[in-house]
């Protein structure tokens, strides 16, 4: 139950993904209209958000989700959806994405998919849809379908995000507007959260008939996983909360202090 997998279709996306980008962050940064300073940063956060993609598949955590423990599926449910999609947009630069949706039907598309209601419905309805049990356990018996189910989560994963993260300043959300997405948002795993941990039965058929590890019963299992689900992931959308709370604090600052500069100067200048 040690062992690592090598999904290596996964693992040159994933290669591909990190020489492609050190490539445009890098050497070709300049060409490309980016800054004179290598993005550390930003660097740092896209490659994070890969390493972890990578781990939460191909690391034991794949193996004890797909095989053995609910409670492993939801940890890489969260890696996914929590941390690996804000990392990439993160990590991102503006000048590197703003060339890619110069076509205004791209720019069009891309506006219409950061909305906060398509990117609400589309994450909920992916991650929601795939916990109902049939869907979850036809995932964990048919591969393709499990990669089906990987690829909504992140996809859709990225658009939950892309309100307050995405590259495009003029594309983001409004900070008051942040801060009720992402409430309305953490309700959804508290709800679903719930109903999985107070349900009197195993609803995953393939967890039920799985070799219990670590002497968790079936049932402790699928209530720990359930919980992993709703506190984290709604303490996640907090955080959120809270980080557009003190932007938006921090810009009607910067706004009030706008005059009393522009007093300054025109003082200077008599």
């Amino acid at each position: 139950m040690n062992d690592w997998t090598l999904d290596w279709p996964l693992l040159f996306g994933l290669i591909a993904a990190t020489v492609g980008y050190l490539w445009a962050v890098g050497p070709a940064r300049k060409r490309l209209g980016g800054p004179a300073a290598f993005p550390v940063g930003k660097a740092v956060a896209f490659l994070s958000g890969l390493l972890a993609l990578g781990l939460s598949i191909m690391s034991p955590i794949g193996i004890w989700a797909d095989r053995y423990l609910f409670t492993m599926h939801m940890v890489q449910h969260m890696i996914l959806t929590m941390f690996c999609a804000p990392m990439l947009l993160i990590g991102i630069p503006e000048w590197l994405l703003r060339p890619l949706v110069q076509l205004p039907w791209v720019y069009s598309i891309v506006r219409f998919a950061v909305n906060p209601i398509v990117a609400f419905s589309a994450f909920n309805i992916s991650f929601n849809g795939w916990h109902f049990p049939q869907f979850y356990d036809l995932a964990l018996r048919n591969e393709l379908v499990h990669i089906l189910e990987h690829q909504m989560m992140m996809g859709s994963a990225i658009l939950l995000w892309a309100p307050s993260l995405i590259p495009l300043p003029e594309l983001r959300s409004s900070y008051p507007v942040q801060m009720l997405y992402y409430f309305v948002n953490s309700i959804i795993p508290t709800i679903l959260g719930a109903l999985i941990t107070f349900a009197d039965s195993v609803l995953y058929p393939t967890y039920e008939l799985a070799p219990r590890i670590w002497g968790i019963s079936a049932i402790a299992d699928q209530q720990i996983g359930a919980l992993i689900m709703w506190i984290p992931g709604g303490s996640i959308f907090i955080l959120a909360i809270t980080i557009a709370f003190f932007k938006w604090m921090n810009r009607e600052d910067e706004e009030q202090s706008l005059p009393s500069i522009a007093d300054q100067k025109a003082a200077a200048r008599q």
